[in-house]
This record gives structure tokens, C-alpha cells and sequence, in this order.
């Protein structure tokens, strides 16, 4: 049986901004670990975040440069999720007013031509922190890095619809490089894109589902003040 993929992406997008989304922490995620810290950016209980208008304002000028429409509403909301990189157990983002909504990008698919894929929506949230994953002899430790933790991360929601592997490589290579022209990236050490996927299948279509994997974020792990803690 013949099967076409349909995908849909979720690509996350780092702003090159100065300082954190909701303090005034450093965003340099390469520097030596957990020095570009403070009790917002840790999750302390009853520090109160403050959202950067710097990285309001790149987000929304990352949103015009895709096509989008800023929304006269957003909000953020808390995502639950329990991991080492997010210790309060929840994660600032925004699921159901983001914002912008709509749309696209162009891409030059794998026979050339042009074509349009469309965006459902772009959100701000708070970056993770990291886990470094090592070995002490045989023993392999974990390690939590909170530099990252608060940085201004851009989510891009592209509707489903990408009948070829090369549209979705295209659309993921080409919403960071848009951002890029405009100034509002710095991919380079600390500062990265990923993607995350989700297919379906259908049958009497042309292609074999073992030809496509779904992408997942990357979770990497980091640690207090000055060096790295044991999880």
C-alpha cells in the first residue's frame, strides 16, 4: 500500500535579544554556567516576571516579515509539563492567544518550482533550560544549566499540508533565515532553532511512511550559580 505524508511543524526561533523574556538577565547562553541568572529566571517562588519590550518588539517585527497579522489581543498562558530543564513545572507561552495568526513563507520545493506554505499562528515563550548529559568514570550524571533558562524563544505553528520531506526541510531552514535578514536572530553558539513535527498517514497516496520521520525538540540539559549541579 502507497501512502503520501502530511506534516505539520512547530519550529521554535531564538530572538538575539540583550537581556531574558521576563528579566534582565544576560541572554548568553554559552557563558560559563548559571552565571546569567537571577530568582525570576529560576522560578522562585514569588519572583515576578516582567515581559521585555525588546523582545515584544522583535517578535512582532519577525511576525510582519512572515506575513502574519498581529492579533490586538495575546496572552500568555502557563504549559504543565514536568522535566529536569523546567523545574517550577511549567512553561510561559501561549496556547490560545497568540501573537499573530496567518501567514506563509515561500520555499523552492525539490523540483525547483515555487512554492507557498502558510502559518498558523507565531507565539512568544520562555526558553528552557539546559541538560548537559555526561559521564564521572562509568557513571553517567546529569547537569542543569539555567543560562538559557527565560531566553525570548518565537514559536512558528505551520499548518499541515507538506507533501515532500524538502517542504518541510524548506520551511524550517527558511522561517530562521527570514529572521535573519531582518536582524532579529543570531544563529550562532547559545542561539539555535528546532523543529517538531506531527504526520499522518494516508492510504492510496504515493509514499512509504518509513520515509518520513516526525521531529521532536531537543531537551538538553544545564546547572547553580558558577557551575553545574548534579540532578
Amino acid at each position: 500500500m502507497e501512502f503520501e505524508a502530511v506534516i505539520g511543524l512547530e519550529i521554535h526561533i531564538e530572538l538575539n535579544c540583550a537581556t531574558k523574556l521576563f528579566c534582565d538577565c544576560p541572554n548568553n547562553p554559552g557563558d560559563e554556567p548559571n552565571v546569567n541568572t537571577c530568582p525570576v529566571c529560576l522560578w522562585f517562588p514569588g519572583a515576578s516576571p516582567r515581559l521585555s519590550r525588546a523582545a515584544l518588539e522583535k517578535a512582532a517585527l519577525l511576525c510582519l516579515g512572515l506575513n502574519a497579522e498581529i492579533q490586538p489581543v495575546s496572552a500568555f498562558d502557563q504549559k504543565v509539563y514536568y522535566y529536569p530543564d523546567l523545574p517550577k513545572g511549567y512553561q510561559l507561552s501561549q496556547a490560545h492567544l497568540p501573537l499573530s495568526r496567518g501567514g506563509w513563507i515561500d520555499i523552492t520545493d525539490e523540483d525547483g518550482s515555487a512554492k507557498r506554505l502558510r502559518i498558523h499562528h507565531i507565539h512568544m515563550e520562555e526558553d528552557v533550560a539546559k541538560l548537559v548529559h555526561e559521564m564521572e568514570g562509568r557513571k553517567p550524571v546529569s547537569l542543569v544549566d539555567f543560562n538559557r533558562a527565560g531566553a525570548s524563544a518565537g514559536g512558528n505553528r505551520h499548518g499541515t499540508g507538506f507533501p515532500h520531506a524538502s517542504s518541510r526541510d524548506g520551511i524550517s531552514q527558511g522561517a530562521p533565515r527570514s529572521g535573519s535578514q531582518r536582524g532579529l536572530l543570531r544563529m550562532q553558539y547559545g542561539k539555535r532553532h528546532d523543529a517538531r513535527g506531527r504526520q499522518h498517514f494516508y492510504p492510496h497516496q504515493r509514499y512509504k511512511p518509513d520515509e518520513y520521520k516526525s521531529g521532536s525538540k531537543k531537551h538538553e540539559l544545564g546547572a547553580p550559580r558558577g557551575r553545574c549541579h548534579r540532578l
